[in-house]
């Protein structure tokens, strides 16, 4: 990189000087002192949040976590992952204040996902997705300030469970039904005997 450089639209450049970190550029035509300033490289960010491995992109971001086994507080053990969406907020701190920021999104998510899907029962897990993205996301936010981002939304994209967790749910459904319309049919009879 010269020493006349453009940065785009909604992008940063970290600038060190001495390898010690010096200031922020911001978009337009910029310049730097060649062998004293260097650019902040995050290569090892693999193209998430940045262009050229010096590039940081402020729009919004979004990573997909891997699935992760987690157990429900009535036992039953589900793999579940989610997308996060992110933006930078603080370059400085989301370069300088935490190792590789994309891998630590996906696994404090992943960690948080595990912890909250560990206090439901799957019934409640399946049934209030929303729920569990909100609490998910408000416990982010405390460590996202110290990240230099914010967390805009989080969503879980799949809940997967073995055929055995299958079968038994929908044998409790079959049950289920059958105890209602029993319970039909006996308050119909009592109804109509009543009339009689």
């Amino acid at each position: 990189m010269g020493f006349i450089y453009t940065i785009p639209q909604n992008h940063v450049v970290l600038v060190n000087r001495f390898g010690k970190y010096h200031r922020i550029q911001k978009e337009g035509l910029r310049f730097k002192i060649p062998m004293i300033e260097t650019f902040k490289t995050v290569s090892e960010w693999r193209g998430s949040a940045n262009k050229d491995g010096y590039l940081i992109e402020l729009s919004e971001q979004q990573t997909d976590t891997p699935p992760r086994q987690c157990q429900t507080i009535d036992n039953v053990t589900i793999d579940a992952n989610a997308s996060v969406y992110w933006k930078i907020v603080d370059p400085k701190k989301a370069v300088y204040d935490i190792d590789v920021l994309p891998k630590s999104i996906a696994d404090i998510a992943l960690n948080a996902l595990r912890a909250n899907i560990g206090k439901m029962k799957l019934d409640q897990v399946l049934s209030e997705r929303q729920n569990l993205n909100t609490k998910i996301a408000s416990q982010l936010s405390e460590t996202a300030g110290d990240w230099g981002i914010v967390f805009t939304r989080i969503e879980i994209q799949e809940i997967n469970y073995s055929s055995e967790t299958a079968e038994a749910m929908m044998q409790e459904m079959t049950a289920e039904r059958k105890k209602r319309a029993l319970i039909a049919e006996a308050e119909g009879e009592s109804v109509a005997e009543i009339t009689r």
